[in-house]
């Protein structure tokens, strides 16, 4: 008989133990939501101490490009010289190479390089003056370097659509970025290759635009086209750059608005950038929050079009304690409203809803432009652009397609990478 007491009571303890095992693992707290922050939205501008550059400087010598070289102290002249002393003064040593371009690449010494500013038989070599074929300079680009293509940029709709194919598969994938300078000067030459005069026309002016393309790391083209500025012809206005990046930097406030009865702000327990924490009673399914972003956008990129923004989110949900990072997906749970922009200011309101058991869940948001349509055509490429090129007429002066070309350059390299304007977190602890 004793035997057996001692035996219930084991197997009470055994119960009692279990019980208290099961509750334990059930109370077991659940970790905290955890990012990769790898991907940024906006640029890193290092105040870099490198003194060395290479760059390599390739001129346009096709027969379209004869007409700048009417005399030294051109415009386009003095841009020439400007170019080769802003390497020197933006960094300490600059190995600078000199090229001309057409139909293949030659090397050229110094001395030939400066003859480009007003001997026209630099731009009547055989072999080189026929055609523009600019695939062989974009294939040597990268980010160790810079290279800068000056040229006229004057193109049919077939040349667009190979440059931009080109520049996208053997820069944008290799994340070589292009900035753009464009600049008027005087001009006494051809125009060839236009619509309603395909063997050209005679143009004398002193506005028509030619162009600096500049190819490589965006904080290195920044550097060189600040030295560039010295002249009063390189205009701040009169650049873009095709970037990934357009924001200098993204501040994000959001707070959730009145009506929101069944969540509260709690202290953030993140160290990500503008990460914010809500406590979410479990019978709540919906929050609404003010957003508001303030802008630090690079005036030298693309702007956007507040109207086209969407967001791109993608979720954490944190139900069960053995498994603390998991995957994340792609949701619809939050979405933009009211978005109004005002100056630096971009406010919107954000729509939460969440029908999930107790857990956290942690929002990672994007604020995303269309990637086709969503952006704002700079003033000075509309003015330097024309569709149809007529003589006598001020389109005559003007760049054949040069819109097209930024617009697709732009869609082209979102193709790649897609440009966002804020990122975000929103972490809910649900109980």
């Amino acid at each position: 008989m004793y035997k057996n007491k001692i035996t219930r009571l084991l197997r009470h303890l055994f119960t009692i133990s279990f019980i208290i095992l099961i509750a334990s693992g059930c109370n077991q707290k659940l970790p905290d939501p955890k990012w990769n922050d790898s991907l940024s939205i906006s640029a890193e501008n290092p105040k870099s101490t490198e003194s060395n550059i290479a760059i390599d400087i390739y001129i346009d010598a096709t027969t379209s490009m004869e007409g700048f070289a009417i005399k030294e102290k051109s415009i386009y002249g003095q841009f020439l010289d400007q170019l080769e002393a802003s390497a020197l003064s933006a960094w300490k040593n600059a190995d600078v190479k000199y090229y001309k371009f057409g139909e293949r690449v030659k090397l050229i010494n110094r001395q030939e390089f400066l003859a480009a500013k007003n001997n026209m038989k630099f731009y009547r070599e055989k072999g080189i003056f026929k055609k523009t074929l600019i695939d062989s300079v974009i294939k040597t680009t990268d980010t160790n370097r810079l290279s800068v293509v000056i040229t006229d940029l004057f193109q049919d709709e077939g040349d667009v659509n190979i440059m931009v194919e080109r520049i996208k598969e053997r820069c944008f994938k290799k994340n070589v970025m292009v900035g753009i300078v464009g600049i008027k000067t005087e001009f006494d030459g051809w125009v060839y290759d236009t619509p309603n005069k395909p063997k050209g026309y005679k143009l004398k002016t002193d506005e028509r635009p030619f162009y600096a393309l500049i190819f490589g790391d965006t904080y290195k083209m920044e550097r060189l086209f600040e030295a560039l500025k010295a002249k009063e012809f390189v205009k701040e206005n009169q650049i873009l750059f095709v970037s990934n990046y357009i924001m200098n930097s993204s501040k994000v406030s959001i707070v959730k608005t009145k009506d929101s009865k069944f969540i509260n702000k709690i202290s953030t327990r993140s160290q990500m950038e503008n990460s914010f924490d809500f406590s979410m009673k479990e019978q709540g399914k919906e929050a609404r929050f003010n957003y508001e972003l303030t802008l630090d956008r690079n005036p030298r990129c693309i702007d956007f079009d507040e109207n086209s923004i969407t967001l791109v989110v993608y979720k954490k949900s944190l139900t069960d304690p053995k498994n603390p990072n998991p995957d994340s997906v792609l949701t619809n749970d939050i979405k933009i409203e009211n978005i109004k922009r005002e100056g630096n200011s971009l406010k919107a309101t954000l729509k939460l809803k969440n029908d999930d058991q107790k857990g956290n869940y942690s929002y990672l948001i994007f604020l995303q432009p269309n990637q086709i349509s969503g952006f704002i055509m700079p003033e000075w490429v509309k003015e330097f652009s024309t569709d149809n090129p007529v003589v006598n007429t001020p389109s005559a002066s003007q760049t054949y397609n040069l819109e097209k070309l930024v617009s697709r350059l732009i869609v082209g390299k979102n193709s790649v990478t897609p440009i966002y304007i804020s990122k975000s977190f929103i972490n809910i602890y649900k109980r």
